[in-house]
């Protein structure tokens, strides 16, 4: 055989095997590249591009903010804003959780060391039942601490344990006070910071589009509790990256981001929360045919599925089975959000639309959003400045409003903390001397000065609707 012969047959071997490769891997791991891509035709996906259309609409009628959903490693449709950081709200309890895997796998942190082990108390200090609480034990929501905390709904604080009725370990309540408290775990055993240690770990590797640390804060109720909440900003294509990596079991680009055995840990089971609902470690369960109205939900239903939740319509669901990854965001900076139910039945009707499989090797291109007819506001982007103490405290004092009700300041570090009678606190930020603004609502205090620099009144802005409430002379 000749040479030339012998050289054109290794080239069309090279070939071959390129392309087996290449088809291997389109169905072995796929994952978006730096920017997500998008099936061109829904057709090719195995999807009704007409029963989808009809799902957006309703979604743009209800009021959803964006609308996401992964399939098989690329976009099947994106409504909305996907790249706006709404707020997360309880969404990061999943988003810590995965945190907190990695070390646990490192044995950074123990699941069984106790909060007395910690040295961790509170306002109204725990007693110690209380204080043989483990890691683990408030993971699952079942720490036996019924704490006051940050950022609790109302409907949770109604219904709030007495102290002491239940022993660490043995009780389900979805309780904010542990979960808080995990994120001073964090920190304290890892020496890391939450929101910095999530982008290096997690964010960048996972190459998050519109991730940064200055979206993120810790927000604090310090009339309830000294531990504070870990606030997550974030967009629904940076949240659909982090659901298909756990529906990859943590793996990312052959790289293991959360260690598979904590994926398949934190999204078990430990407690019958309502019937046909689960609570892992900070995820819902939601085995299948475990749905409470199966009739509405016939094709959800034959699937086991996971989901990290946040009040207003957050939602990362994550079906592994069908290779798909659902997120809804609701927008609370400018309203109350979207109901549980609704987005519920919207990923039971985005499941009904599938109706073939795909075609292989189907067609792709960049994501590209439809919006929605009801684009939310721009939010403001402020630039926190350093104030002296000497200025600060000169705000402190009570404002009041008419007809009723008092705003009390007090400085702390180099914030502003507000009350409002009746409305809970927020820690608000200076921008300039008069100008301070909250990362946890979309509100802002502008100071009036007298003649001398000393306030008189301050005008509260909240989405666009002004108060004046005059200081109290002391």
């Amino acid at each position: 055989m000749s040479i030339k012969k012998t050289k054109g047959i290794i080239s069309l071997l090279f070939l071959h095997i390129c392309l087996l490769i290449s088809l291997n891997n389109y169905g072995a791991e796929p994952h978006p590249q730096s920017h997500w891509l998008q099936y061109s035709s829904l057709e090719e996906a195995g999807w009704s591009s007409d029963e989808l259309e009809n799902i957006r609409l309703e979604a743009d009628k209800i009021g959803s903010a964006s609308v996401m959903a992964v399939y098989k490693g690329h976009v099947l449709f994106a409504w909305g804003d996907v790249s706006r950081r709404y707020k997360c709200h309880s969404v990061r309890k999943s988003l810590l959780s995965a945190l907190i895997g990695i070390y646990v796998n490192r044995g950074q942190i123990r699941l069984d060391k106790t909060i007395a082990e910690l040295g961790i108390d509170d306002i109204s200090p725990l007693s110690d039942e209380e204080k043989e609480s483990t890691v683990g034990h408030m993971l699952k929501a079942r720490s036996g601490i019924f704490h006051p905390a940050a950022k609790e709904t109302s409907g949770i604080e109604g219904s709030r344990p007495e102290r002491g009725s239940h022993a660490p370990g043995e009780f389900f309540w979805y309780n904010n006070w542990g979960f808080n408290v995990l994120g001073i775990v964090f920190e304290q055993e890892t020496g890391k910071k939450i929101f910095k240690d999530f982008k290096d770990k997690i964010a960048d590797p996972l190459g998050m589009e519109d991730y940064r640390i200055q979206d993120q804060f810790y927000q604090y109720e310090r009339s309830k509790s000294r531990h504070p909440a870990y606030a997550f900003r974030m967009s629904t294509r940076d949240l659909a990256r982090f659901g298909w990596m756990y529906l990859q079991n943590g793996r990312w680009k052959g790289q293991q981001i959360i260690p598979a055995d904590w994926i398949k840990e934190s999204t078990t089971s430990y407690s019958e929360a309502s019937p046909g609902t689960g609570y892992g470690y900070m995820w819902w369960i939601y085995p299948k045919g475990g749905m409470r109205q199966p009739d509405r939900y016939p094709v959800l239903n034959t699937y086991d599925k996971f989901a990290a939740i946040g009040t207003g319509g957050q939602i990362i669901l994550v079906i592994p089975e069908a290779e798909l990854v659902f997120v809804h965001r609701g927008d609370t900076d400018f309203s109350e959000g979207i109901s549980g139910p609704a987005i519920w039945l919207m990923a039971e009707k985005v499941l009904e639309a599938k109706k073939r499989p795909p075609k292989p090797h189907p067609e792709l291109a960049p994501l590209k959003a439809i919006p929605f007819s009801h684009p939310s506001p721009p939010l403001p982007e402020w630039k926190e400045i350093v104030l002296s103490p000497e200025t600060l405290a000169k705000y402190e004092g009570e404002y009041k409003l008419e007809p009723r009700g008092s705003l009390f300041i007090r400085s702390l570090g180099n914030a502003l903390e507000g009350w409002l009678v009746g409305q809970g606190e927020a820690d608000f930020f200076p921008v300039s001397e008069t100008l301070f603004f909250a990362k946890a609502a979309n509100i802002q205090l502008t100071f009036e000065l007298d003649e001398k620099g000393y306030p008189v009144s301050v005008v509260i802005d909240y989405m666009g609707k002004k108060m004046r409430a005059e200081k109290i002379k002391e």
